[in-house]
């Protein structure tokens, strides 16, 4: 995977946060979760739509009984059948906006308790972006592939293993970055340059680290890619030979009965030299599964 095509990362959640908070931290762009508000109106404020609105159509009625009262006079009775409902659409519209800016501050409210459980852009330095840019999109190869949906490559333990590691090294790059971040960029004498040639010598080993743990996951997405092509192959391969009967009984009516032999050793041949690459293709993407997303430690064995 070319770390040049890599684009902004998304967001990343923990995938042990509650449903309920994850749905709502989703319905939200990392632009907005990024620029939350950190303390929110009164609900009183959902009144003022509704407020300025009668207060509008209040003004425009004086103004016209001012500005033009014998037609003012002549409106008044039909008019004065619509002040009921419309005072009762408007304290409807002042109900329902309190309670929905209730909603909206309460969402608000649980996002940012949840703040340290969900990984924006944002929070990620030029580098580590990057890193998280290429991770995703190594996830992404994975759980689309059809090996992923089939359970060919134990889906399964994929599909339960590969947010927690997703999220392993978002919390890790995020850690990164904040040290990064931390770190002056002038040192100010002999001494604090040392100290900061040491700490941005850490930062690099760390950053290391965390990028072997992006590359054993590319390193999985591009053997599973691999099989993928190869297994689309055996299908269509299968598809094919289905009438390989009707096309050696033409054969057999139309050349030698030697050539026909050998035609269809040809295509036995072919088929059987694509089956094995996938098959080999296949142990490999499980190969390098188990050394990108290595087991859980097992559960200590019990003690007589």
């Amino acid at each position: 995977m070319n770390p040049a095509t890599a684009t902004r990362p998304k967001t990343v959640i923990d995938p042990e946060l509650p449903d309920a908070v994850a749905g709502s931290l989703r319905t939200m762009t990392p632009d907005e979760l990024a620029n939350l508000p950190n303390k929110d109106h009164s609900l009183w404020w959902g009144v003022w739509e509704p407020v300025k609105c009668g207060a509008k159509i209040c003004g425009a009625a004086v103004v016209l009984s001012i500005a033009l009262p014998q037609a003012w006079e002549t409106l008044r009775p039909q008019l004065s059948g619509f002040v009921g409902p419309g005072v009762s659409v408007l304290v409807i519209w002042a109900g329902w906006s309190v309670l929905n800016r209730k909603g909206e501050r309460d969402r608000r409210r649980t996002i940012r308790t949840h703040r340290e459980r969900y990984v924006l852009p944002e929070d990620l330095e030029t580098d580590a972006a990057e890193l998280m840019a290429r991770t995703q999109e190594a996830v992404r190869t994975v759980t689309r592939s059809v090996l992923h949906r089939e359970g060919l490559i134990d889906g399964q333990r994929s599909a339960q293993l590969l947010p927690a590691q997703e999220w392993d090294i978002a919390v890790s790059l995020r850690d990164y970055s904040r040290l990064v971040r931390k770190t002056p960029r002038h040192p100010k004498g002999e001494a604090a340059r040392a100290v900061l040639a040491e700490r941005r010598r850490l930062l690099r080993l760390s950053r290391g680290g965390i990028e072997q743990q992006v590359t054993a996951l590319e390193a999985y997405a591009e053997r599973v890619a691999k099989a993928e092509r190869l297994y689309a192959e055996t299908q269509q391969l299968k598809q094919i030979s289905e009438g390989d009967d009707e096309l050696l009984d033409l054969l057999a009516r139309t050349a030698r009965h030697e050539l026909g032999a050998e035609e269809a050793e040809a295509l036995t041949g072919e088929v059987a030299a694509v089956v094995t690459a996938y098959t080999t293709a296949l142990e490999g993407a499980k190969e390098a599964a188990a050394i990108a997303l290595p087991a859980a430690n097992p559960d200590p064995a019990p003690t007589a």
